[in-house]
């Protein structure tokens, strides 16, 4: 879907990926040795979708990883920047086939498997990617 997209963010943030046979996770980030782990039994974009959040980590938490397990409210702060940092990425992708016209945050929501609970996130990153389009601007007001 978006492989060379993600190549090239991981490309910018010096982050290597591979993929092996995991048993319960989808994937990991390993700070570290800059390396991501990713489940090779996951379809081609639930791969994509892990490797973009595990990207969100290596963006945004690098050297911060050992707060991750200090307290359960830095580790689910840490979790949900690195979910944004997922949507915000498969909005750029979804901005580079979709014109301002048929832009639809809860068709993106449903095709991308976005949990509800980032309804806001969603809309407030489109109006920002689809600024000006009184089309899209109409769906969420």
């Amino acid at each position: 879907m978006f492989e060379s997209y993600i190549k090239k963010i991981s490309a910018d943030l010096n982050v290597s990926i591979i993929y092996v046979h995991l048993e319960e996770d989808e994937a990991h980030y390993f700070p570290i040795i800059d390396l991501i782990v990713v489940n090779q039994n996951l379809s081609e974009y639930n791969q994509q979708k892990a490797i973009l959040h595990e990207l969100g980590h290596a963006a945004k938490h690098k050297g911060e990883m050992s707060l991750y397990n200090l307290a359960f409210n830095l580790h689910s702060k840490m979790e949900n920047e690195a979910e944004e940092f997922m949507i915000e990425n498969l909005i750029k992708h979804y901005a580079e086939y979709t014109d301002q016209d048929n832009a639809n945050w809860l068709k993106f929501m449903e095709d991308y498997e976005i949990e509800p609970k980032y309804e806001f996130v969603v809309k407030e990153m489109m109006a920002s990617e689809y600024l000006g389009s009184e089309q899209f601007n109409s769906f969420i007001e």
